[in-house]
């Protein structure tokens, strides 16, 4: 057991909270031991709280800000797991940059691995606690949100993009990424909590993360991951839009808005569909109902909008979803729009719900299979495919890590062969090639 830490050596109260300060404080009130995960940048400790027993998982910013790293994502599916088999409660402290872009391909493929465990703990009702302190950008937003509840300080930032990356998608002018007080008015704790319920806002000082912590800890668990569940959190999601989202309409045949790839992928998909209607960036398309077969199609080759994933959410958790037997997702889409008015909205709860509702939807018994037509990347791909029962590409179709005006935001040079059949084949970032 590791001893108990003397006050001295504990953090004035008026230190900023970073996640190590908060662990070894937790620590300090009980008995507590590490967890070894493995090789990694993630450090685990099991501890008690009254008669909760928590385990405790700590990022490091100083360590490559936080990023999750091949290594980092197996030691965060083994702290899943572990947390699940003992009954314990998952507290995250979390400070991250995200996914590691230089992992390429492997890299979306730890994604999927680690988000569909954590779906299927929270679907399972395993207690789970975000606690940001710094940041939590990309995939590491898309984790948090999973969380029944985050913590977040006036100064911490949740976000899908960071801010270079919102600057180099739309232009100063409309974004300036060095402008502090611009970028947290947008993406900072206080922004975030004013948007969402499920987000805490407290100082960052480590008696305010310390009674956020116990105050979770005697609340009682939340409400199971169910139809009701998934309804009304998407009426929530639908509350932010500044515009409400429209029925779908009737297209005709051969549409515009279907690239040729995706329309030759439909056809040996669904030969006997009735009719294509849109919304959005989203294409429904529904054999004979005795088929009980639809496909839905995320056509966004300039990337995936709030509004689209919210649309492509709404078809899928439709009254008669549990109707059907498969759901086909045709994906044409190279990541996630990298825009203010989509940070605005808190996207990374939107592609939280968007995963978890298939995932769900998965382990009522429908059969989901995502189909990557054309381009497949960044965020969208990761909530598509970690809660899938399977993920192929087409014979054209290619994975991206980030679209490539991310990755020269981020001054990275993606590898030409990341992200093709062969690559994702052998990583995991998909299942098999599509045969139809």
């Amino acid at each position: 057991m590791s001893p108990t830490p003397d006050a001295a050596a504990l953090p004035s109260v008026s230190s900023t909270c970073t996640a190590p300060m908060l662990r070894d404080a937790v620590c300090a009130r009980a008995a507590s031991t590490p967890l070894a995960l493995g090789p990694g940048n993630l450090q685990a400790t099991l501890t008690t709280a009254g008669d909760k027993r928590l385990l405790l998982l700590c990022f490091d910013y100083a360590l490559q800000q936080g990023s999750i790293g091949i290594a980092e994502a197996d030691q965060l599916q083994t702290a899943v797991r572990h947390a699940r088999e003992q009954g314990l409660h998952l507290v995250w402290l979390i400070e991250s940059s995200g996914i590691r872009v230089t992992d390429g391909t492997a890299g979306i493929a730890s994604l999927r691995r680690v988000l569909r465990d954590v779906q299927d703990a929270r679907l399972d009702g395993l207690r789970l606690l975000a606690m940001v302190f710094k940041s939590a950008f990309g995939g590491a937003s898309i984790l948090t949100s999973v969380c029944e509840r985050r913590v977040m300080n006036t100064a911490t930032l949740l976000s899908m993009s960071g801010p270079k990356l919102i600057e180099q998608s739309v232009g100063t002018a409309r974004f300036d990424a060095t402008d502090k007080a611009a970028v947290t008015a947008l993406l900072g704790g206080a922004a975030r909590a004013a948007r969402s319920a499920d987000i805490e806002l407290v100082d960052a000082s480590l008696p305010s993360y310390l009674a956020a912590l116990d105050a979770w800890l005697a609340d009682a668990a939340p409400a199971p991951v169910d139809a009701v569940w998934l309804q009304h959190q998407l009426a929530q999601l639908y509350a932010r839009l500044p515009q409400p989202l429209p029925e779908p309409k009737a297209l005709p045949l051969p549409s515009y808005m279907l690239p040729a790839h995706a329309q030759d992928l439909l056809e040996r998909v669904l030969p006997a569909h009735s009719g294509v209607y849109a919304c959005e960036g989203v294409l429904i398309a529904q054999a004979a109902p005795e088929a009980h077969t639809r496909v839905l199609a995320l056509m966004t080759p300039e990337g995936c909008t709030a509004r689209d994933a919210l649309a492509l959410t709404r078809e899928l958790l439709r009254p008669q979803a549990l109707s059907y037997t498969r759901s086909v997702l045709l994906v044409d889409a190279p990541g996630h729009a990298a825009t203010p008015e989509d940070e605005q909205l808190v996207f990374s709860e939107v592609l939280e719900l968007l995963s978890l509702a298939i995932r769900w939807l998965h382990r009522q018994g429908q059969r989901v299979d995502v189909v990557v037509s054309g381009s497949g990347g960044g965020g969208i791909q990761a909530a598509l495919a970690a809660g899938a029962s399977s993920v192929t590409i087409g014979p054209k179709a290619r994975l991206y890590v980030l679209p490539k005006a991310a990755m020269q935001a981020l001054n990275k040079a993606e590898d030409e062969d990341a992200g093709t059949l062969a690559t994702a084949l052998a990583t995991g970032a998909i299942d098999h090639a599509f045969i139809g």
